[in-house]
This record gives structure tokens, sequence and C-alpha cells, in this order.
């Protein structure tokens, strides 16, 4: 399984309904990826080339299914991120 952080796991198996926004760290072809994830039922919205990454929105279900694949590295939660005094993702 991917390496998530245990209250991720927690809070999708508590409330698997809520939705999410999450940032995932994938091994293989970005865009082929991108399209499994559409099929697991997220909604990505922005992909990160330099690290293999996509941003991503779905229910915590969906966020179950998605640890389990074996292309997934990793997930987190997709926080606001400040570069240079601004807020440029999030």
């Amino acid at each position: 399984m991917a390496h998530i952080p245990d209250d991720l796991l927690s809070a999708w198996q508590q409330h698997p309904c809520e939705p999410v926004r999450l940032i995932a760290r994938v091994a293989g072809d970005l865009a082929q990826r991108q399209a499994e994830i559409t099929a697991l039922g997220a909604a990505v919205t922005h992909a990160f080339r330099l690290t293999n990454a996509l941003s991503l929105a779905c229910p915590g279900s969906v966020a179950l299914r998605l640890a389990q694949q074996p292309w997934v590295l990793s997930i987190s939660l997709d926080t606001p991120v400040q570069a240079l005094g601004r807020q440029t993702h999030g």
C-alpha cells in the first residue's frame, strides 16, 4: 500500500462520503495514471510533472480504493502552498 498517514486512512474509513482534496504521487506515465484515477471516481485538478503527482478531489471511499493501487507511491492532503509570499496553489 502507498505511504499514507494513519489519520487520513482513519478519516476516510470513518467518513467515506466526505469529500477530500489530495495529492497522489504516482509511478509510471502521468497521463495514464490520471485516466485511471478518473476511472476510480476522482476528479483530477492539476498535474505536477516534476514530481509525477496529481492533485485530485474525491470522497473518502475513492481515496481508500486509490490507496490500494500498486502504482500509488504516496497520498497527502492538498493544502494551500505559499512561495515568495504569495499563495500559488490550493
